[in-house]
């Protein structure tokens, strides 16, 4: 596996560097203040996936855009938005290997620090000059919040099954990677058929990413997550690992997980 990530990482690595600049290039706020809570979330690191999918979107439909980069990161501060957000909701305290922003300064300053970062988004959209990536970035930010108030409404429901919950990540985590595709497809100017398959695979690579990452949540240590393990269950969200331990469990142990 490791060779696999030396090959995949040799592959992409320049890629990964123009993201890196055009992260910082990019993000312009005129508050110091802002600067300081996005930086501390969008510079500790991350694997920049979304980013990285446009470009390589934009590129598998023929194109290489020098203004792809720019645009890529779109997908990044959107992330970033909706985890800096996530974190205040769920009472987070490590992200990334690092405390939240809400605990190093306050909540308020957080969630409109996430906010700045949602706008920043739709402002480097609108650069764009196609009314359908502008579509697609405001589809994205609908139903990943959709997806966080479903999962909330759910919270503790012992009786979850896998529809709801696929629907649940499909919202929060696969539109995003789904977009990604699509916008490096429609900025390269990709003919619907393409862009159909674009749609398809970035769909179904971010429920895969996000099953992953639930089941992660188990089995790997903070080192390697950046974050507490086990938080999910802590807080209430059960995961597909979850919702397989309670179709097999005993009633008493059912019993016991509801308290």
């Amino acid at each position: 596996m490791s060779d696999l990530r030396e090959k995949i990482l040799a592959a992409v690595g320049s890629d990964l560097r123009v993201i890196e600049s055009a992260l910082a290039d990019n993000l312009n706020p005129q508050i110091n203040l802002v600067a300081q809570v996005a930086g501390h979330l969008l510079f500790a690191g991350g694997k920049r996936l979304r980013p990285l999918m446009m470009i390589l979107a934009n590129r598998l439909c023929g194109r290489s855009d020098s203004k792809a980069a720019d645009y890529a990161v779109i997908f990044e501060y959107l992330h970033a938005a909706t985890l800096i957000h996530d974190d205040v909701v769920d009472g987070g305290d490590l992200r990334r290997g690092q405390q939240v922003a809400h605990h190093i300064w306050d909540t308020p300053t957080a969630v409109l620090t996430g906010d700045f970062l949602l706008a920043r988004s739709l402002t480097l959209a609108a650069r764009t000059g196609l009314p359908e990536v502008i579509r697609v970035i405001a589809g994205i930010t609908e139903q990943m919040s959709q997806g966080e108030i479903r999962q909330l409404d759910h919270k503790g429901d012992v009786d979850l099954d896998e529809t709801v919950y696929l629907d649940v990540i499909r919202c929060k985590t696969a539109v995003l990677f789904q977009g990604a595709c699509r916008v490096g497809g429609l900025i390269a100017g990709a003919p619907d058929p393409q862009l159909e398959a674009l749609d398809d695979y970035g769909l179904h690579l971010g429920m895969a990413f996000q099953m992953a990452d639930d089941l992660l949540d188990y089995i790997q240590d903070c080192t390697h997550m950046g974050k507490s393990p086990g938080a999910d269950l802590r807080e209430g969200k059960l995961t597909l690992p979850v919702i397989y331990t309670l179709e097999q469990c005993a009633e008493q142990d059912r019993d016991w997980l509801k308290t």
